[in-house]
């Protein structure tokens, strides 16, 4: 079991030299109160690697920082109570919040440097449907964000894979007139993608990827399903 990451060994070995030099800045502090300070630089260095992207974390789960605030609280229970602790208490739930948010900021900001990337990466150009490598390009030409909104330029992207897709399997699937839908939904996002429903475009997205895994079951169903409409019009 790993107890300590490396983001919180770095962050550690961080706190020590900024304490070291605080400490020599105040060399009259007391024992208590070198604790304090000590735990506030733990405290400040991790929240310091968590807005720059790093996770410094104790048992896999625990926060550096939270391991800080416990250090303090200790010291502020000795010296001013319960109330002290319940202070530090309120500040560590806010502060957890916090942390949710700038998570989240660092998630979408991340996201949207890889969907960047990869539009600028994928080429479709001269596929041939023929051929299974094909076939898993474009499944991962079909690009899905979570944290970020959709563009202009990814819905337009959207729209040129499901064409193709489109173009490729034709009528392979039952229902041919749903691949005509996902090229009219990425494409009328396109135009405006302030007004498009996120989960709308990200359900249309799975499904093409479906379409692209199950083509060939979809190309037998669709056959039988022609087999039976003509024989019953036989």
């Amino acid at each position: 079991m790993v107890i300590i990451n490396l983001s919180a060994i770095l962050t550690l070995l961080a706190a020590l030299l900024i304490g070291a030099m605080v400490f020599e800045v105040l060399p009259d502090l007391s024992g208590d109160a070198r604790m304090v300070a000590g735990g506030a630089v733990l405290f400040f260095t991790s929240l310091i690697a968590e807005t720059i992207g790093l996770a410094p974390r104790v048992f896999l789960l625990i926060p550096l920082w939270m391991v800080a605030l416990v250090i303090i609280g200790l010291n502020v229970h000795a010296r001013h109570g319960v109330l002290g602790v319940v202070g530090l208490v309120v500040g560590a739930i806010v502060l957890e919040g916090l942390m949710i948010l700038v998570g989240r900021a660092h998630e979408r900001r991340r996201e949207r440097k890889e969907l960047g990337r990869r539009l600028r990466e994928i080429d479709l150009r001269g596929l041939n449907p023929g051929y299974d490598q094909a076939w898993d390009q474009l499944h991962e030409a079909i690009l899905i964000p979570e944290a970020t909104p959709w563009t202009r330029e990814l819905l337009q992207h959207q729209a040129r894979v499901a064409g193709l897709v489109q173009r490729w399997i034709g009528d392979g699937i039952p229902e041919p007139r749903l691949l005509e839908r996902a090229v009219t939904v990425f494409t009328e996002g396109a135009e405006d993608p302030s007004k498009v429903d996120a989960g709308k475009l990200r359900e249309q997205s799975a499904w093409l990827q479906s379409v692209i895994r199950n083509r060939d079951g979809l190309a037998k169903k669709a056959a039988a399903l022609r087999a039976m409409q003509a024989a019953s019009e036989a």
